[in-house]
């Protein structure tokens, strides 16, 4: 197996590789993939209840059986998708959040560096 740049290596070393990546994925990387996967699950069971409903006279009394199993689907999937995204809005608003606290530390540490180099030895309230 090639990589990128076109170094030869081992169907191992891929796989150890690909599991480093898999780990090193933030929380945000994460909770997109999967509200993507369950976007995908939920159109899955959408389409197949849409079918079931489209044949239902050929399949018979199993077609309501179906009708059931979809439809619990749809909804348990929707929430989760619905929940999916909550959490990534969240995580998102955290993030921009802990930014701007690390500018706000920044700004203030160099103000008491500028105090120091002024001739003041102490930390001064900064207002």
């Amino acid at each position: 197996m090639k990589t990128k740049t076109g170094e030869q290596i081992t169907w191992a070393e891929a796989l150890k590789r690909f599991k480093q990546g898999l780990a090193d994925l933030t929380p945000i990387q994460k909770l997109k993939n999967e509200a993507r996967g369950t976007l995908i699950i939920l159109i899955g069971f959408i389409v197949s209840f849409g079918a079931v409903i489209w044949k239902r006279t050929a399949i018979g009394f199993l077609a309501y059986g179906l009708i059931l199993i979809f439809l619990g689907s749809i909804i348990i999937t929707g929430l989760k998708y619905i929940s999916i995204k909550q959490q990534l809005k969240y995580f998102e608003k955290t993030e921009k959040e802990a930014v701007n606290v690390k500018e706000l530390l920044k700004d203030l540490d160099d103000k008491c560096v500028l105090d120091r180099l002024d001739g003041n030895k102490s930390k001064q309230e900064v207002k």
